[in-house]
C-alpha cells in the first residue's frame, strides 16, 4: 500500500516534491541548459540549499547522479518521464476538452498531476488521441524515451526574417500573465510572425497586425522555425510600420 502521502500514481519512492524536481530537471535538459544545481534552483524558484538538500535525497534514492552537474539514474528518467507525460497530457484534456486557455493550463495541471493514475493517463491519451504536444507546443514523450534536446532557435538569437511559433518552455509557463499578453498580441504557439530585428529591450516583432517588442527573456523561451513564404510576395509589415526604420533598428 503507497504511504497516504505519496500519492498513488507515483513509484512508492517518490513523493511529489521529488516528482516536481524530476520534471524540472527533464524541462532543463529538453532545453539544452546545463543541468547545475543553480538553474534548477532558478527553475523552482527555490534556496540554493533547499536544492542542494533535495537533490543529495533524489541521489540517495537512486533517482539521480548528483556530481558536478544532475544525471537521472534509468529509475529516476522513469520517473521523471512519467510526470512529464502526465502533466502534459493534463493540459491537453483541459485546453481541448474543457475550454480552459492555453495560457492557465500549466497552473490547472499542476494542482491535477499527483492524482493521475496509470490507468487514468492511458485513458487519457486514447481520448486525445495520442498528441505529439502540450498547448505550449512541448513535446509529450512516449513511454521509454529519454528527454530530446530542443534543437529550434530561440527568438531573441533569430535574425530578421518569417517565422512560426513552435513552443513555448516551461520557464515561462510559470507566468501565466505573460503568456496571456503575448496571447492577446497574436503570439502563441503555431503563430506566424515577423522578426523585424533585435533591440537593446528585446526583439521587435509584427503580428497580427502589429509591431511589439518582446523583452528578452520572454524572447529567449519563445522557439521558432523558419516560415515559408506560401504567396511569394515576402513577409510584409504591419500598416503604419516604417521598413526602413525597422532595418535600422535591426542594425542593418
Amino acid at each position: 500500500m503507497a504511504r497516504r502521502d505519496r500519492p498513488a500514481s507515483l513509484p512508492s519512492e517518490v513523493t511529489p516534491a521529488e516528482g516536481e524536481y524530476l520534471q524540472a530537471l527533464w524541462e532543463l535538459m529538453e532545453e539544452g541548459v546545463p543541468p547545475f544545481r543553480a538553474r534548477l534552483a532558478e527553475r523552482l524558484r527555490v534556496s540554493a540549499p533547499a536544492v542542494t538538500e533535495l537533490t543529495q535525497k533524489l541521489a540517495r534514492e537512486g533517482l539521480i547522479r548528483a556530481g558536478r552537474t544532475l544525471e537521472f539514474t534509468r529509475t529516476g528518467r522513469e520517473a521523471a518521464l512519467a510526470a512529464v507525460r502526465r502533466h502534459r497530457l493534463l493540459e491537453r484534456l483541459l485546453t481541448d476538452l474543457l475550454g480552459i486557455p492555453w495560457y492557465a493550463a500549466h497552473e490547472e495541471a499542476a494542482r491535477l498531476e499527483h492524482h493521475v493514475s496509470p490507468t487514468l493517463e492511458e485513458r487519457l491519451a486514447k481520448t486525445l488521441g495520442d498528441p505529439a504536444s502540450c498547448p505550449h507546443g512541448n513535446p509529450i514523450p512516449a513511454p521509454g524515451e529519454a528527454p530530446r534536446t530542443d534543437p529550434l532557435l530561440s527568438l531573441d538569437q533569430a535574425t530578421p526574417g518569417r517565422y512560426r511559433v513552435v513552443r513555448f518552455v516551461e520557464r515561462l509557463e510559470l507566468e501565466a500573465e505573460s503568456m496571456k499578453t503575448l496571447d492577446s498580441w497574436g503570439i502563441r504557439p503555431g503563430s506566424l510572425l515577423l522578426l523585424l530585428g533585435q533591440e537593446p529591450d528585446g526583439s521587435r516583432v509584427a503580428a497580427a497586425g502589429s509591431a511589439r517588442t518582446i523583452p528578452h527573456g520572454w524572447a529567449f523561451c519563445i522557439r521558432v522555425e523558419k516560415a515559408g513564404d506560401p504567396d511569394g510576395r515576402g513577409p510584409r509589415l504591419p500598416i503604419g510600420t516604417n521598413r526602413r526604420r525597422s532595418r535600422r533598428r535591426a542594425g542593418t
